[in-house]
């Protein structure tokens, strides 16, 4: 299992991943607004298997690798943050909900409230694990 979670975090850090999740993030919405469901189908599942199209980032002195390290050692450091994560995927699930139904001003609010939220997180672990990464 260790050896999965070593290669997992390894993958998911490469910054393409990170970039090409954010546009399927931006893209499953109208998708889903639209009722298209294929497309909407295929972005979800390549939003969580996101992390096996690409390999182990060739350099990682980038602000999208150094985030994704530093959410690995966060959740290394503490269980409470697996109940925050689920806030996360909770608020995903309304937001797909509020797409589907049509409600613009729901959909909005979570949409922009989502990605306002991932872009803090993102920075933050990045400031994280630039911390962690110098006290060691």
């Amino acid at each position: 299992m260790d050896n999965f979670k070593k290669w997992f975090w390894e993958r998911h850090s490469n910054k393409w991943g990170v970039i090409t999740r954010f546009i399927a993030f931006f893209l499953v919405v109208p998708a889903v607004w639209f009722h298209n469901f294929k497309s909407a189908s295929g972005l979800l599942l390549f939003l969580i298997f996101n992390f096996i199209f690409f390999p182990k980032p060739a350099r990682t002195d980038n602000f999208f690798t150094k985030s994704v390290f530093g959410e690995e050692m966060w959740f290394k450091e503490d269980a409470f943050n697996l109940f925050q994560i689920f806030i996360g995927i909770i608020a995903f699930v309304i937001l797909l909900f509020s797409a589907y139904y049509n409600l613009a001003a729901l959909t909005i609010i979570f949409f922009i409230g989502i990605l306002g939220w991932k872009i803090l997180f993102m920075q933050r672990m990045a400031q994280y694990y630039d911390e962690r990464k110098s006290a060691v």
